[in-house]
């Protein structure tokens, strides 16, 4: 009955109302691609007051008007560090049997701590990093953590014992941390916020797949030329990196960038009243208050948000389990 009632029905002959519904939707798709949110003002000078800002809209030193051939060159160096810090992580962990019998070392313990120390290494050292980018600058940070990190790759390559082994790689960790602690900031500093989403995700391409790929790594390197050789050719892989990083890399940081054009300007045109324009008048941090509030806030954060304390509990189990498999499963 239905299909009779459909064929007695009108013919739907001219389609203008279906075909104006296309033309404004089809306009309506066109108009979310191309639409973008429009960037905030930059922060001019204004000699007057005494406020020091950018010279204008279009300040090549400013890093969001930074060459895209720039910004995607800095985005890469930073994503391959990023990459070897965690592939160190875990490509150690086929090797560990041959360091057990070079040291002797009957504790599955000692064993699965040699690998795991690391980690511990990227929790202590973001909270003391983290505040140094913002007083120093993320490249400081960034090469001096780079270099604190391949320099324990050789103590780690020539240990005396075991014990020195966990030392070694902890204190790796700690320097291994610096990409991952300035990585978010750089890519904020150079994109604005609708432009991220490809920096992000080819940043993040590093901590997910290094874990991974470290192991079947280090399983062929300890197995062909032994397992100090994990740590040589992290070494060489990381010294690279961060002679590129060194040679390549610029300040992203806005803040340290205009505090250090303040300084050039107070001197130049002999007036100490100059502040920058990202300093108001009634809240400004000498560097040890921004170390300690580094220090102490994500703390605060870690044990009176729930949600936080939850997240981090449910990172901690994931991860050791993980860890936890790398280490037995040789």
């Amino acid at each position: 009955m239905a299909s009779e009632r459909g064929a007695c029905g009108e013919p739907d002959l001219g389609h203008e109302e279906v075909e104006l519904m296309d033309v404004g939707y089809l306009d309506d798709v066109t108009r979310q691609h191309k639409a973008r949110l429009a960037p905030d003002l930059l922060p001019l000078s204004d000699f007057d007051n005494g406020i020091v800002g950018w010279d204008s809209q279009a300040d090549g030193t400013m890093p969001l008007n930074f060459p895209d051939t720039q910004k995607w060159l800095l985005i890469s160096l930073l994503s391959t560090i990023t990459f070897i810090s965690p592939l160190a992580s875990s490509m150690f962990a086929p090797a560990v049997s041959f360091m057990d019998a070079s040291f002797d070392n009957k504790s599955l313990l000692l064993s699965s701590l040699t690998v795991s120390i690391f980690v511990l290494g990227y929790v202590c050292g973001p909270l003391l990093l983290a505040p140094l980018s913002e007083i120093d600058g993320r490249r400081f940070v960034l090469t001096g953590a780079n270099v604190f990190f391949c320099v324990w790759q050789i103590g780690a390559a020539l240990p005396p014992n075991i014990s020195a082994l966990i030392v070694f790689r902890f204190w790796a960790g700690i320097g291994g941390a610096g990409c991952l602690v300035t990585g978010a900031g750089v890519i904020a500093d150079l994109f604005h916020p609708d432009r991220r989403g490809l920096a992000s995700s080819i940043y993040t391409l590093g901590p997910l797949f290094g874990p991974v790929v470290g192991p079947i790594c280090g399983g062929f390197i300890s197995q062909r030329i032994g397992w100090r050789w994990v740590f040589w050719v992290l070494l060489i892989a990381g010294s690279c990196v961060t002679i590129g990083i060194e040679l390549l890399n610029r300040e992203t940081n806005t803040r340290v960038l205009m505090r250090r054009k303040v300084c050039r300007l107070q001197q130049e045109l002999n007036r100490p009243e100059l502040r920058s324009c990202y300093d108001t008048a009634t809240q400004q941090h000498s560097p040890t208050q921004i170390l300690l509030n580094g220090i102490l806030r994500p703390l605060k954060m870690l044990f009176f948000s729930p949600i936080m304390f939850l997240l981090s509990l449910y990172m901690s189990v994931a991860y050791g389990l993980l860890y936890l498999l790398f280490t037995t499963i040789t």
